[in-house]
């Protein structure tokens, strides 16, 4: 019987032969480049040229030679599987050791950027292998968590340093949120949410610059942080998060400059790295598209943006409507209006007349005037007057305005009824009347009604 030994990187090919004190092996075959070796000669071609040789070089030797493909071919798959060797494990963190101490050494063209990149891996490495030491009983348990407690920062104690930073922003002490911020860099200087954080402090105060500065460190260092810097990522996956938010923050600041262009790359950068987009980088890409004049290209985006949502935003429907108007499709303009009004029915009397200040604060409920003040204060100018025009005849159509106040009194009426099965009977209502009222059919009712306007919509009759 014939078998493949395996003995440190070598294999052999060895023939059981019986002799009268037992079993003597006969080697047919080495193969000195181990398992790559044997892996190339299960090609078809080479498996026929080997079997060859060895019946040439081993005439009286008989071999099942189906079966010894099948052990060569479950040889090659276990050494796939299996992990390194103990000593191959010594030479790659031998070897992984000079490179970093050589790396250290250098620093690259910024050293501060190497530094800040590489701590939380060196940080990691050295809490594993002095939990290893550790279960070696080398050294104590406590005097282990008491060392680690030096070595590695407190996420806690830095989230509470960035807390007072944000609290001081709220407060308008711009001065005391950023001594705390430096104290949070310092504490952690490897965070790049921190830095995202400070940011955004400055962008909500209107000073652009220094929220731009410290969001393209956030992002720099986020991107040297990745693990794999050329793959996607789930948003569940955290490691990926400080870099989608330092990109989506960025696009803001970059709509706030009026840098469309830019806003638009940055948006399809966090769709690319993470595609699950976990962040709502798919709710910007129509209004920059719309701002850069592509409208039927931003239609199709706000109309992704409408479909399959856990909650509807009301913004996506408005803007929907708002494009459709200039692109002349009145009937789909005004199904995405009744859209947009099941969603929240605030915003055409805000968007008619556009608040001058808004404070916008920090948790918006959709259905909210809050909401529908925030998307007037920032949308308005994107509406011209035509589409203003056309929406104010949707908003003066007696039914529509009938249908409104209904519903309006009905959520009214909701807000002061306490949980219980009448409560439970006015929510059925409500959605019932926002089905029926906002319908498609609807739609069509009071597109003939309000904007049947001539060469609008060949398709509307």
């Amino acid at each position: 019987m014939a078998f493949f030994r395996v003995r440190g990187n070598s294999i052999t090919l060895l023939h059981g032969v019986r002799v009268e004190m037992g079993v003597r092996h006969q080697r047919l075959h080495t193969f000195r480049g181990g398992v790559e070796e044997l892996r190339k000669l299960l090609e078809p071609s080479e498996w026929s040229r080997f079997q060859v040789q060895v019946e040439q070089s081993h005439p009286q030797v008989l071999l099942d030679w189906p079966a010894l493909r099948q052990q060569a071919e479950e040889l090659c798959h276990a050494k796939s599987q299996a992990g390194p060797t103990f000593e191959q494990q010594v030479d790659a963190v031998k070897k992984a050791s000079r490179q970093l101490v050589k790396a250290l050494h250098g620093g690259g063209q910024d050293r501060e950027l190497f530094a800040r990149a590489v701590g939380p891996s060196l940080l990691d490495a050295i809490e594993h292998s002095m939990r290893a030491y550790s279960r070696l009983g080398m050294i104590d348990q406590s005097e282990l968590d008491l060392l680690l407690k030096r070595l590695i920062p407190d996420p806690e104690t830095a989230e509470a340093m960035v807390d007072e930073g944000r609290d001081a922003f709220e407060r308008g002490a711009p001065a005391r949120a950023k001594a705390a911020f430096q104290r949070a860099r310092a504490f952690d200087p490897t965070d790049p949410d921190i830095l995202n954080s400070e940011a955004i402090g400055w962008m909500e105060r209107g000073e652009l610059e220094k929220a731009e500065e410290l969001l393209v460190q956030a992002r720099t260092l986020a991107y040297h942080q990745l693990p794999h810097r050329h793959r996607a990522y789930s948003w569940y996956q955290h490691e990926v998060r400080p870099y989608i938010r330092a990109t989506f923050n960025l696009s803001h600041l970059r709509q706030k400059q009026g840098r469309w262009a830019e806003a638009l790359d940055l948006c399809r950068d966090c769709l690319k790295r993470c595609p699950n987009d976990g962040i709502g980088a798919r709710f910007l890409l129509g209004p920059i598209l719309q701002r850069l004049g592509r409208l039927r290209e931003a239609a199709e985006e706000h109309r992704k943006a409408c479909e399959g949502n856990l909650v509807d935003h009301p913004d996506s429907f408005f803007d929907l409507c708002n494009v459709e108007l200039q692109l002349g499709r009145g009937l789909v303009a005004v199904e995405a209006f009744m859209g947009g009004l099941a969603t929240n029915h605030h915003v055409p009397v805000y968007l008619l007349k556009p608040p001058r200040r808004y404070s916008e604060p920090r948790y918006i409920i959709p259905a909210s005037v809050d909401a529908a003040k925030a998307y007037a204060f920032e949308r308005a100018e994107t509406w011209p007057d035509p589409s203003l025009e056309a929406l104010r005849k949707l908003w003066k159509d007696r039914v529509l305005r009938s249908r409104v106040r209904e519903i309006t009194d009905l959520e009214t009426a909701l807000e002061s009824t306490p949980v219980s099965d009448k409560r439970s009977g006015l929510v059925s209502r409500l959605f019932s009347l926002k089905d029926n009222y906002f319908s498609v059919a609807a739609a069509r009712e009071l597109y003939n009604r309000a904007l049947n306007f001539e060469g609008s919509d060949a398709h509307c009759d």
